[in-house]
C-alpha cells in the first residue's frame, strides 16, 4: 500500500481515458469535449454530496433590464447543490453566481505564452462576473486551468502571462486580496508541473511563503491539482492536519524562474 502511488494513479488514469478517445476519433472537437468529461467524472469521485459539477453558463440580473446578463460559457463549474438551479439538462448547467464555487478552464495542450495569456484572460473575466455578483464572498473561490500536456519548463515570460505580481509585504497582500480574489489560482501545465497562488484569504496565515510556487511533483500534479480544488471548494484546510500526507505525500517547491 502506498499513498503516494495512490495519487500517481489518479493522474495515469487521467491520460489513459483521455487516450482511449484520441486513439479511436480524429475530430479535435470531440477530442476536447471528452476531456472535460474524463476531467469531470473523476472530480466527482472526491466532491461531498452537497457540491456538484457541470458545465454551461452563469447569468446574473441587470437592474432595470428584463435580459439576463451570461457569463461567456465554461467549462467545468463546481456549484453549491443546495441552491436552486436556473436550467439543468444531464450535465449542462445554467445557475445564479451564488452557487458557484469554482470554474475550471480545461484544455489539451497549452503550447505558447500567448495562448496561456488568452485563457487566463478568460478565467480571471469569468471570475471576476461570479465574484462580483455574488452575495457572498466570504467562502474561497477557485478558478483553476487544466491543461493535459504543455509547458515543459516555466519562465519568467510564462509567469507574466498570469499577471499576478509576487509579493512579500503583508501590505501588499491586503491591498492585493480586496480586489483580486477571482482570479486564476492555480494551473496545471501537465502531470508534472503546477503552479499554485497562495494569495487566497484561506491561506494567508502561511506569511513566510511564497505567494506564486511552481511546484515540480513528477505525475502528480494531476492530483495535486485535484486535491488544492478540493480543499478550496470544501473551505477545509488539510495542510496542518494529521491526516495532511493523505492529500500531499509529497511537494517540492522549486523557484519562480522555473529552473529545475
Amino acid at each position: 500500500m502506498s499513498i503516494k502511488e495512490f495519487h500517481i494513479s489518479i493522474g495515469k488514469e487521467l491520460l489513459a481515458t483521455k487516450n482511449r478517445v484520441r486513439n479511436l476519433v480524429a475530430h479535435w472537437g470531440e477530442d476536447g469535449r471528452n476531456k472535460e468529461v474524463v476531467l469531470k467524472t473523476v472530480l466527482k469521485r472526491f466532491l461531498p454530496a452537497n457540491l456538484d459539477i457541470g458545465t454551461g453558463f452563469v447569468v446574473t440580473h441587470v437592474e432595470n433590464n428584463d435580459t439576463p446578463l451570461p457569463s461567456t460559457q465554461i467549462d467545468l463549474i463546481i456549484y453549491d447543490n443546495s441552491f436552486p438551479v436556473l436550467f439543468k439538462e444531464s450535465d449542462f448547467v445554467i445557475i445564479t453566481p451564488d452557487a458557484v464555487r469554482g470554474i475550471i478552464e480545461v484544455k489539451s495542450n497549452i503550447k505558447k505564452s500567448s495562448q496561456l495569456e488568452e485563457i487566463v484572460a478568460k478565467a480571471n473575466k469569468n471570475g471576476q462576473f461570479i465574484y462580483n455578483n455574488k452575495a457572498d464572498n466570504s467562502l474561497p473561490f477557485f478558478n483553476g486551468i487544466f491543461s493535459f500536456e504543455g509547458f515543459e519548463k516555466i519562465t519568467k515570460k510564462n509567469l507574466s502571462k498570469i499577471s499576478v505580481p509576487v509579493i512579500n509585504s503583508n501590505k501588499e497582500i491586503e491591498a492585493e486580496l480586496t480586489s483580486k480574489d477571482y482570479r486564476v489560482n492555480i494551473v496545471c501545465f501537465n502531470k508534472d508541473i503546477y503552479l499554485l497562488y497562495w494569495g487566497d484569504k484561506t491561506y494567508t496565515k502561511y506569511e513566510n511563503e511564497e505567494l506564486y510556487c511552481v511546484n515540480k511533483v513528477p505525475d502528480l500534479a494531476f492530483s495535486y491539482f485535484i486535491t488544492n480544488l478540493i480543499l478550496m471548494v470544501t473551505n477545509n484546510d488539510n495542510r496542518k492536519s494529521v491526516n495532511s500526507e493523505l492529500w500531499f505525500p509529497e511537494i517540492r517547491k522549486i523557484d519562480l524562474l522555473g529552473r529545475f
